[in-house]
């Protein structure tokens, strides 16, 4: 449970990340844009 758990956040983490500040992150397939700190 907590391996799954833990590799969840990690994905989400690994994934929210980049599409925060980075500008490529409109034009990420299948992500919507994430209103993070940029």
């Amino acid at each position: 449970m907590l391996g799954a758990a833990a590799s969840v956040l990690i994905l989400h983490i690994s994934v929210a990340t980049p599409a925060g500040w980075l500008p490529a992150a409109p034009s990420s397939p299948g992500l919507p844009a994430s209103p993070g700190p940029a």
